[in-house]
C-alpha cells in the first residue's frame, strides 16, 4: 500500500507547453518526446553566426609560454573544422 502511495507521487499529471497544458497520459508522453527530440536535434548553423559568437567570447585563461608551442602544431583548418562540427 505504501509503495502505491509513493508511486502515485512519481507520476507526471500535467505538462505545460507554451500555448497549452496537456493532461492525458498519451498527450503528456507526446509532449515529452517532442521536447527531447527538439532539444537534441542537430541544427545547421551558418558561419556568420559562429564568427559573431566567437568574437564576443571572452576567455578567462590564456596560454602560457610553455603551452604556446603545442598550438603551433595544430593547423588552422583543423581548428575551424572542429568548431564547425560542434553540436549545439
Amino acid at each position: 500500500m505504501l509503495e502505491k502511495h509513493y508511486q502515485s507521487k512519481n507520476v507526471i499529471r500535467k505538462v505545460a507547453e507554451q500555448t497549452k497544458s496537456v493532461y492525458s497520459d498519451n498527450d503528456i508522453l507526446k509532449e515529452i518526446c517532442t521536447f527531447y527530440e527538439n532539444l537534441y536535434q542537430s541544427k545547421q548553423m551558418n558561419n556568420i553566426e559562429i564568427n559573431l559568437y566567437l568574437i564576443e567570447l571572452e576567455f578567462d585563461r590564456k596560454l602560457n609560454e610553455k603551452e604556446k608551442p603545442f598550438c603551433d602544431e595544430i593547423p588552422l583548418h583543423e581548428c575551424e573544422e572542429a568548431v564547425l562540427n560542434l553540436k549545439k
